[in-house]
């Protein structure tokens, strides 16, 4: 008994000690990388937002690079440098077209080219889009579906929905759209967590099918009066759909120790970042 008591203070003295020491981790310097965003939309004007890579205790993002070249390509042919604009975002006037896949190089003194090339999607075939509304004890709800008549290939799609007042109040004092928040109980939807404002997922459940995807929002008046409301049924590139994913993931991980870490999906070779596409079919319900 004696020597088990003593090994048990020897050990809880260990550990007291464990506790009280300090030590120094030299951390390595990581090699800064060229970090492009950017989602092409079909006759959407291109903006691609170029930064740098920061190390894994930053309190911040990277600052934006302001003498960056970036190339933009169609299928293989330059269309020409992107102009910078204002904080690390270079536009260009070219509208992109479905079906193409652009390229877009970006290179700056310091940092390793970096480049990353999508595929513009075909548009979602969406049947249908309406929605309803009910109440109970904390307010109104909003009911929301929307129909797809999936093509039998991969695909995948995000639904956005947005509203808008046609007159001032005393929080909102312009006409332009704010997006709502939504929730769904559909199986299919991958991000379903609390705190994200759109769905996401894939036809894996469907492909080739017609799917209806139930949604509801407690973020809502129901009185319509001087207000509208649009669904935006987005397809989605493939890597546009695994950026998104794997970014909920890793805001759904952050700050919990117990989680495993998540790295976020890029497509960007020798550099971080989503280049992805995507195409829209708006809704409109009132």
């Amino acid at each position: 008994m004696k020597i088990r008591i003593q090994i048990f203070y020897s050990l809880f003295s260990l550990l007291l000690a464990s506790c009280s020491t300090i030590v120094q981790i030299d951390q390595p310097e990581l090699t800064r990388q060229l970090v492009l965003t950017s989602t092409i939309i079909p006759d959407s004007s291109i903006s691609v937002f170029v930064t740098h890579s920061v190390g894994p205790l930053a309190k911040s993002g990277g600052d934006s690079i302001t003498n960056a070249t970036v190339k933009l390509f169609e299928n293989g042919s330059l269309l020409g440098p992107l102009t910078y604009n204002y904080n690390g975002n270079y536009i260009s006037s070219f509208l992109p077209q479905t079906g193409k896949t652009y390229r877009v190089e970006v290179s700056a003194s310091g940092y390793n080219d970096i480049s990353a090339e999508v595929r513009v999607p075909d548009p979602p075939s969406v049947d249908t889009g309406y929605a309803t509304f009910t109440s109970d004890q904390n307010g109104d709800i909003m009911n929301g579906l929307v129909s797809i008549d999936d093509p039998s290939v991969e695909n995948y799609y995000l639904i956005q929905a947005q509203f808008r007042f046609n007159y001032d109040t005393t929080w909102m004092n312009d006409t332009s759209w704010a997006e709502v928040q939504i929730s769904s109980d559909d199986p299919t939807i991958d991000n379903t967590s609390n705190g994200f404002s759109q769905l996401i997922f894939s036809d894996i459940g469907f492909n080739g099918g017609k799917y209806s995807i139930r949604f509801h929002s407690n973020f809502f008046n129901s009185d319509t009066t001087g207000t509208h409301l649009r669904f935006r049924i987005f397809s989605l590139s493939r890597d546009s759909y695994l950026y998104w994913i794997s970014l909920y993931k890793y805001y759904d991980s952050n700050g919990n120790p117990f989680a495993e870490p998540v790295q976020v999906y890029s497509n960007v070779s020798s550099g971080m970042g989503i280049l992805g596409a995507a195409n829209v079919v708006v809704k409109n319900i009132y």
